[in-house]
């Protein structure tokens, strides 16, 4: 403790004369601070002060790494924490990393739940910025766990935003619309008017993408007002998303009123790059309205505060822009006064020439204007009749589209509700994903006699091929339990292989599904499966229940019947259902697929989450790893908690 009071003794004394009364103050709050942490978060807010030179910065820094051969492992984790946080503030998220790695190694070395859930939020934070968002998100969600054990609202409600903003960035508008929405329950019950602003605004960025503009148009409203009740220094950003939202609806006039605002506002708290959109917002706007000439006058003014942008002060930026315009336009008005007298004696040596060119032109624009007519009147008639036959083409692909969406009306509503799985399991999810407008991969599920089977399959192809495979599995499902009240899962494939022989006896075609049933009653679950498995994960460890290695249709081979599986479960399992189209789908930095040892281990890596969020991870996971690639297949996965 003698080290570090010397160490900052030698500080003041060396800076004294840059930051005194400052540094007075921080002195007297140093030696009343309670602990070694308390001291530390002084630093820390000492050192982000925009008014430091960056001697002073570094100084204080330094102090707050004194601390790093602490005794207490908390406050060796709070110093690289706090010093990671400095560092991911200024933009510089290689230093924040390496010193938030330091830290969570020293909190997991004194397992401080509430110090693990700080760093590991600053890491997802700084990951996010280098858009590094599968390890943000796990981060995340692993701080967000912390929070919820420690009922800390605060955090809580941080890692909901971060979250937000991450799906927001991966255009999984529903997955940010769902984390904005509990940030906002807790900041509205903490009633933190700042943070209630936040979400709002971040509310209506995400309805923004999402082009729902009016609900866009709503929150982003509700956050400016609620800036301008506590004076908050942002209100020059709620301008500019009012702006950019008027003018994806084409109000022009109004998207520039608020650009206005802009510039107004930012010059205030001399915030840069902001003031810089606001330029940009004027340009566009009167672009997009015509006003050419004002959208080349801001277009400049744009490109002279993008050179300024990163110098000390642009307070008075708008103002010099303002006679640089004017200069401008009189140097212009000199320079065509110039060109015209110039291009007047030009014209009148060239004019006696121009008559004779004329005269030639004449002729030849004649005969040239008979061969294109004529050339035109045969280039019409073939106009005429491609288009008649482009037109027929265009309606067929019309009527086939709407044909294939009325499909897809038809399957939706033969697929198993929701409110079934949740009206009789106690935590469930479903991600259906289909390659095409129709998928080839079904679900279905009923209750029967309070035993509760969930059938989960893959037809062969996908689109309208697989859908019409799907339909009548379905079909052909209702009747085997329902009409010939057949219920264990290996007779149920039996007679649904059986229908499917029958109903495809005219060709030779291989046509079928790869498929798993299970049943579950209380803890005691009866599976059968044709070439799927099904997953159940206990304690973080992977239980694989076999399939029988032949589908439900024609094969090579002799069929001996499906085998039946019983299993018994224990409270907290997740039973997994699946196809292989996730596994399958390409993608990566070296487009290869994702295989099911990837999706097992994000899968156990997660299955504490509540399912709809390991729903969401999972979507977020096959987003990032298909990047630009098409989807190669419907993809289909059922997760179940016991």
């Amino acid at each position: 403790m003698k080290k570090e009071i010397l160490l900052l003794a030698f500080l003041f004394l060396f800076i004294s004369f840059i930051h005194s009364g400052n540094l007075d103050s921080l002195r007297i709050k140093l030696g009343k601070a309670k602990n070694d942490s308390a001291r530390v978060d002084l630093l820390y807010k000492a050192a982000g002060s925009k008014k430091n030179s960056q001697a002073l910065t570094d100084s204080l820094l330094n102090e707050i790494i004194a601390y790093k051969n602490n005794k207490d492992c908390y406050v060796r984790a709070f110093c690289f924490y706090k010093v990671g946080s400095y560092y991911a503030q200024r933009e510089s998220p290689q230093k924040a990393l390496d010193n938030l790695l330091i830290a969570l190694k020293a909190a997991d070395s004194c397992r401080s739940p509430r110090a693990i859930m700080l760093v590991r939020n600053r890491i997802a934070y700084v990951n996010k910025i280098n858009e590094n968002f599968p390890v943000a998100i796990k981060n995340s969600h692993i701080s967000l766990s912390y929070a919820r054990t420690l009922k800390d609202s605060v955090l809580m409600a941080e890692n909901f935003t971060l979250l937000g903003n991450m799906y927001k960035t991966m255009l999984l508008i529903d997955s940010a619309l769902f984390y904005h929405y509990q940030a906002l329950a807790i900041r509205e019950r903490l009633k933190d008017e700042a943070m209630i602003a936040l979400t709002y605004n971040n509310l209506g960025l995400a309805y923004k993408n999402k082009m729902e503009y009016d609900k866009a148009l709503n929150f982003l409203r509700k956050s400016l007002a609620l800036k301008i009740k506590i004076k908050d220094n942002t209100i020059a950003s709620s301008y500019n998303n009012l702006s950019i939202v008027f003018k994806h609806l084409g109000l022009f006039d109004s998207a520039i009123y608020y650009s206005q605002k802009v510039l107004d506002e930012s010059i205030k708290y001399k915030q840069a790059k902001v003031f810089r959109e606001g330029f940009s917002g004027m340009a566009e706007a009167y672009d997009a309205k015509k006003d050419f000439a004002k959208a080349v006058y801001y277009y400049k003014r744009l490109k002279v505060v993008e050179d300024s942008i990163g110098k000390e002060t642009i307070t008075n930026q708008y103002q010099e822009l303002q006679s640089r315009y004017e200069s401008d336009k009189k140097d212009s008005e000199l320079k065509l006064k110039e060109d015209s007298l110039k291009l007047a004696d030009a014209q009148n040596s060239r004019k006696n020439m121009l008559i004779v060119f004329s005269c030639i032109a004449l002729l030849m624009a004649v005969i040239a204007a008979f061969v294109i007519f004529r050339s035109y009147r045969q280039s019409k008639e073939v106009a005429e009749q491609l288009g008649f036959k482009n037109k027929l083409i265009e309606e067929k692909n019309k009527e086939i589209t709407d044909s294939i969406n009325y499909a897809k009306n038809i399957q939706q509503n033969l697929l198993t509700s929701d409110q079934l799985f949740k009206d009789n399991l106690k935590d469930h999810f479903i991600l259906y994903l289909p390659k095409d407008i129709v998928s080839g991969d079904f679900y279905w599920a009923e209750n029967i006699e309070n035993e509760f089977i969930v059938m989960c399959a893959d037809c062969t192809g996908h689109g309208v091929p697989g859908a019409f495979m799907s339909l009548l599995g379905i079909s052909y499902l209702k009747e085997i339990t329902f009409h010939q009240k057949i219920h264990r899962p290996d007779l149920v494939l039996n007679e649904l292989r059986k229908r499917l022989i029958e109903s495809f006896k005219r060709n030779s075609s291989k046509d079928g599904m790869d498929a798993s049933l299970v049943k579950i009653k209380d803890y005691r679950l009866e599976m059968a499966a044709a070439n799927n498995p099904v997953w159940v994960i206990r304690d973080k460890l992977p239980i694989v229940l076999k399939p029988d290695k032949f589908p439900i249709g024609k094969h090579y081979g002799e069929f001996t019947g499906f085998t039946l599986t019983t299993f018994e479960l224990k409270p907290g399992d997740l039973v997994l259902m699946y196809t292989d189209g996730y596994a399958d789908q390409f993608g990566g930095k070296q487009n290869k697929k994702y295989k099911y040892k990837r999706l097992q281990e994000l899968i156990i890596n997660n299955s504490a989450l509540p399912l709809g969020e390991l729903k969401t991870i999972l979507e977020s996971d096959i987003s990032q790893w298909k990047g630009k690639q098409e989807q190669v297949d419907d993809i289909l996965i059922i997760g179940i908690r016991i």
